[in-house]
């Protein structure tokens, strides 16, 4: 018995034997595969670890070698830069003392090494001219000022002559077109620096200054670049009158002055004609005498605290004063109120309009040399017969009372087409023209009998060239009555210049016209 049993048991053992051999089998074949993974996880990070730190150096080391080879850059462009502008100070050293000696010798002596040889003065001047035209393009703001100022203490600034009332100075040594931008002049304590009949015109003065210049005799900056220019504390004297002729060129004219500084500037007797003063500073400057701005440009200009004198007058024509403070000055104020100040054709700073509603056309009644002479026509309009070479106007022959006064314009062909016109200056409303909102109203009494009336409405520059036109026929009645015709349009934006033309052709019926009346007004 006991020998089966043991036999037994070892088939038991036997049997439980492999059942526990294959568990432990099968965890050793996990650890196996966790840690092969393991591996395979660590062989692939460590890699990847070693491709991110090489990819951060080299990032950094590339960072660093473009701030090294920035830094190169810069103290190579400073280098340059330094050794550029030590060749630009060499360069501006030699024209400037090249000018000077070339100049001096010119004028004052004649050196036995000068070759140039000058047939008479004019030759001279232009020869001085040419030099300092050449020499000024070249030079630096410094010593562009310091060529002006030789210029000046050795007397050769061109000047204004009055001779035979006109200005001859471009007959003598001029400036014309001479870049003198950013120069600064200053007076000191020790010395004032006094321009007397001073002229330059067409020059470049942009970011100039002339600070507490004193200007004598008259100036004129006529057609000058002077956009930035600095006249602070500088004082323009009284100039005895001049001629009209001169007053169109003199002072300010037609030069570009925006954003110029005239703080605590002093004026007398000057005029601003066709002038860009927007954003321009007149802030405690004092006004003196007459002072003009005629077809002026004041838009946003400052004239806060501005100081005006007793006795002076400020006239103010055709300019847009629009966000100027030109009213908020409580001098000026009282100026406008007492006629110290007029404006006429004006936009004013909140952007209404003050302009010159009155007739444009004269004598548009007739009533001027009437009745009339011996010869016929009526003054101040120009007759001009269509058709026949040798026609002759019938304007005005046969004058009648009627209640329009003692005489009117007589169209009654009596033969020959008649046609005349008036030509009307409306340079005066340009700035009002420049808005777009500009209306013309025509009015004519008109008493024809049949036929056509034509009245024309043309418009041109002022150097003639032709814009546009407008045609008005008005037609005849059957019997003799008088009607009032109006017609409106808008007024082209150059126009300078207005014609009005009246005709009548082809029919002998009476026709009288009487009262013509042009005017300029604003669309609302």
């Amino acid at each position: 018995m006991y020998k089966k049993y043991r036999r037994a048991q070892r088939r038991n053992s036997a049997a439980l034997l492999p059942l526990s051999l294959s568990t432990s089998t099968k965890k050793e074949e996990k650890k196996l595969k966790c840690l092969s993974w393991t591996n395979v996880a660590l062989n692939v990070l460590v890699p990847l670890m070693i491709g991110a730190v090489t990819v951060i150096i080299t990032v950094r080391q590339q960072e660093t070698d473009d701030r090294r080879q920035q830094q190169e850059r810069e103290l190579d462009d400073r280098r340059y830069n330094l050794e550029q502008e030590q060749a630009d100070e060499l360069h501006n050293q030699d024209v400037f003392k090249n000018y000077i000696t070339d100049i001096s010798n010119t004028i004052f002596k004649q050196s036995q090494q000068q070759t140039t040889t000058f047939t008479d003065d004019r030759a001279r001047s232009a020869y001085i001219r040419s030099q300092t035209l050449v020499a000024l393009d070249d030079l630096d703001w410094k010593r562009k000022t310091r060529l002006f100022l030789f210029l000046y203490e050795n007397k050769l600034l061109p000047r204004i002559s009055y001779k035979n009332g006109i200005d001859d100075s471009n007959q003598t040594f001029n400036l014309l077109g001479a870049n003198l931008a950013n120069i600064t002049l200053k007076s000191t304590p020790y010395s004032t620096l006094q321009f007397h009949q001073l002229s330059l015109p067409s020059v470049d003065l942009t970011r100039a200054s002339f600070i507490r210049s004193i200007f004598s005799h008259g100036f004129t900056f006529h057609l000058s670049t002077m956009a930035d220019v600095k006249f602070t504390g500088s004082e323009f004297l009284c100039c005895e009158k001049v001629s009209e002729e001169l007053q169109e060129i003199l002072f300010f004219a037609e030069a570009i002055l925006t954003r110029a500084d005239f703080q605590k500037t002093s004026f007398c007797d000057i005029r601003f004609f066709k002038t860009d003063l927007a954003y321009a500073n007149f802030s405690n400057a004092q006004f003196k005498g007459n002072v003009t701005f005629s077809n002026t440009n004041l838009t946003l200009t400052d004239f806060r605290d501005l100081d005006l004198y007793p006795y002076a007058f400020i006239h103010i024509v055709n300019t847009d004063m629009t966000g100027s403070s030109i009213l908020d000055n409580a001098n000026l104020q009282a100026a406008f109120h007492n006629g110290q100040m007029q404006f006429g054709n004006v936009i004013l700073p909140n952007g209404t309009w003050k302009i010159d509603t009155r007739n444009l056309i004269t004598n548009g009644d007739a009533e001027i040399c009437c009745p009339p002479g011996p010869n016929p026509g009526v003054r101040h309009w120009f007759p001009f017969p269509v058709g026949k070479d040798d026609a002759t106007t019938s304007l005005n022959e046969n004058f009648s009372k009627t209640r329009f006064g003692k005489c009117h314009l007589n169209f009654t062909l009596t033969g020959d087409d008649i046609e005349v016109s008036q030509v009307v200056d409306v340079m005066n409303f340009s700035y009002i023209f420049a808005s777009r909102q500009a209306r013309y109203e025509l009015l004519i009494d008109a008493n024809c009998i049949d036929g056509i009336l034509s009245a024309t409405i043309s418009f041109g520059t002022e150097l003639g060239e032709p814009i546009s036109k407008s045609e008005f026929p008005i037609h005849g009645t059957n019997t003799s009555q008088w009607t009032t015709r109006t017609f409106v349009g808008e007024v082209p934006v150059d126009t300078d210049y207005l014609t009005l033309i009246l005709g009548r052709m082809h029919h002998t019926g009476l026709c009288y016209v009487d009262n013509i009346q042009l005017r300029i007004f604003r669309q609302t």
